[in-house]
């Protein structure tokens, strides 16, 4: 009796004598005609043995595999196919459920029977993944999704159009959900609505910029609420709102960056900049400092201040560019800046005994120590990650 290697190293080496009369493409794999060739010549068990050197099968090939039981075969090496369709998912998935669910992207039209099926056999968040792939799905299967999605739920957001009824607010099925007690669906459905309808008002928003308008804070918050940030630095003079509260809104909503590309056309008006530059710091955009630090320094913030600012809160690769403040400074303010850098390189390089002699040397230099010339807190931190705990014990009155 011939054992199943040998008849399978048979089955090798008949598939290769046949296939080598075949010319490979540049990617080493054949094509669909290779593939009607072999159905034509009634070799459908040498094309179902080597689908994988197919790619940009279609889904007629798939449905004569599946019609001349090679099912299985074609369910191992759906990656060598394209836009199978609904029969052949369904055909799959009576045995490859998985092998499906992994691979929905090669699918096109799948409809909510297809998707209910993957959601009783919990592939929800493959569902979601490859959502884009189905179409007219109802609020039941919304809501398996919305509840049961561990992944991909912003994917379900995206396409909502694929929910037919997702652009109306149901408020006949919340009631129902709401009367069987069903909390979690309830919930998870209604802040889906309420997405929706954020983002309905968000696309129309807009400011009325009529030459008579003047906007107040209300309408400045209504604009960030709706990622209209851009609106408020563009009308910042149509508002009857003072400019520092604008821009202090901007700021609490996390638009520093925003702020950072206007400021050449904020420049001369009345903000609190000591906060625009404390905020930048802590964006470690130290270069920008330095850059406009005369702007800055025409808006009352001193290079001391900057200084500050960035050797509190900014990557200790400024150093360079800090020095290039310098020329602004006189000696006393120089020396605590020149302090600074030099213990946080001692205690990168781990120099405990030169670290705790230049500290002795800035305890000397600088007592009493006046809170704005105190070592900042990074350093304090950086000290505690080299386990040197015992020097922030005893020379805590120098820190922050």
């Amino acid at each position: 009796m011939i054992s199943k290697s040998k008849i399978s190293k048979l089955l090798k080496e008949e598939d290769a004598k046949l296939l080598s009369n075949f010319v490979e493409n540049d990617s080493g794999k054949w094509g669909i005609k290779v593939a009607k060739q072999l159905i034509e010549s009634k070799n459908f068990g040498v094309l179902s043995r080597n689908l994988s050197r197919f790619e940009w099968l279609d889904a007629g090939i798939a449905e004569m595999l599946i019609k001349y039981g090679f099912l299985e075969n074609l369910a191992k090496n759906l990656s060598s196919f394209e836009n199978l369709n609904q029969k052949i998912a369904k055909a799959l998935m009576g045995k490859r459920m998985g092998s499906v669910s992994n691979n929905l992207r090669l699918f096109d039209k799948l409809d909510n029977t297809v998707a209910q099926i993957l959601i009783e056999n919990n592939y929800y968040d493959a569902v979601a993944r490859d959502i884009d792939k189905f179409e007219k799905l109802n609020n039941e299967t919304l809501l398996s999704l919305l509840v049961k999605c561990t992944k991909y739920k912003w994917r379900i957001f995206l396409n909502r159009s694929i929910f037919p009824k997702w652009w109306k607010k149901d408020n006949v099925f919340l009631a129902s959900l709401k009367s069987k007690w069903k909390d979690v669906e309830y919930k998870k459905l209604k802040e889906f609505y309420d997405k929706v309808s954020f983002e309905e008002k968000k696309e129309l928003f807009k400011l009325d910029n009529k030459p008579s308008k003047l906007f107040d804070v209300t309408k400045a918050k209504e604009a960030v609420k709706y990622w209209k940030w851009e609106y408020v630095l563009q009308h910042l003079d149509d508002f009857q709102t003072d400019n520092k509260e604008l821009i202090a809104l901007l700021i609490k909503w996390w638009y520093i960056d925003e702020i950072k590309n206007a400021l050449p056309n904020l420049w001369g008006r009345n903000l609190d900049w000591d906060e625009i530059v404390y905020q930048i710091s802590l964006m470690n955009d130290y270069n920008l400092l330095v850059k406009y630090a005369d702007n800055f320094k025409a808006e009352w913030v001193s290079n001391v201040k900057i200084w500050q600012a960035i050797l509190k809160n900014c990557d200790l690769s400024c150093r360079d560019s800090v020095k290039m403040l310098s020329d602004y400074s006189d000696n006393w303010d120089w020396d605590w800046v020149n302090y600074n850098f030099d213990l946080y390189e001692l205690v990168n390089r781990r120099r405990r005994t030169e670290f705790l002699e230049l500290l002795e040397y800035f305890k000397s230099d600088f007592s009493p120590l006046s809170a704005d010339k105190k070592l900042p807190l990074k350093l304090k931190n950086l000290i505690k990650q080299n386990l040197w705990a015992d020097i922030i014990e005893e020379y805590q009155d120098l820190f922050e």
